[in-house]
């Protein structure tokens, strides 16, 4: 079950379906185990072994339009394990969701200090810079560039920081924070192209 932020909650199926053309096969390859006879899955390079299917039936989770607003900031969880939705957009050709693996989010307003943990690294955050449309934040003493609304920045650790959501109020005693995930991994689906695991091509 799947739950959006307007807290509506939809049935979604998940199904692998495997290549007719795998199989085990007695087979020798120069190039793995110093050439002796083996048992195993023998496969070329680009051959398509298993198809992933998530399918929301019978209802659509998001209604249809240029904007999935209502998948961004939730979770779902695919094979077994739990992704942040950063950000999704079905606008025309460029239909695309980009997902945070295992990612913990918080709040930091300027002038303050959190800590959040992903994994085994936890992480010290606050805002170094930030206006109504852009910040910069400061990670265990690494600064990121300038970041907008659904940027995501790879750190010296690995791991990626997502923006979320900046709110920036010019006056004295107006909010000025930000809204942000850390996650171990970044996976970018686009329509049609090859999906992006940490920036390169699966």
């Amino acid at each position: 079950v799947y739950r959006n932020d307007n807290n509506d909650e939809y049935d979604y199926d998940q199904e692998i379906v495997m290549e007719n053309t795998v199989g085990l096969f007695h087979f020798q390859d120069s190039e793995f185990n110093d050439d002796k006879p083996a048992l195993g899955i023998n496969l070329s390079d680009d051959t398509v072994i298993l198809n992933y299917t998530l399918d929301f039936t019978p209802d659509n989770a998001e209604s249809t339009g240029s904007d999935w607003n209502s998948f961004e900031g939730t979770t779902i969880e695919m094979l077994g394990k739990e992704y942040y939705i950063l950000s999704a957009s079905n606008s025309t050709g460029s239909e695309s969701i980009t997902l945070l693996d295992s990612a913990n989010s918080g709040i930091v307003n300027s002038g303050e200090t959190v800590t959040i943990s992903t994994g085994e690294t936890s992480y010290e955050v606050s805002i170094s810079f930030i206006d109504d449309d852009e910040v910069r934040l400061t990670i265990n003493g690494e600064t990121t560039p300038s970041l907008n609304e659904d940027d995501t920045y790879k750190l010296d650790s690995g791991d990626y920081v997502g923006i979320k959501e900046i709110s920036f109020q010019n006056f004295a005693g107006g909010a000025q924070q930000v809204e942000f995930s850390i996650g171990s991994g970044k996976i970018e689906f686009v329509n049609g192209e090859e999906v992006e695991i940490n920036g390169e091509d699966v």
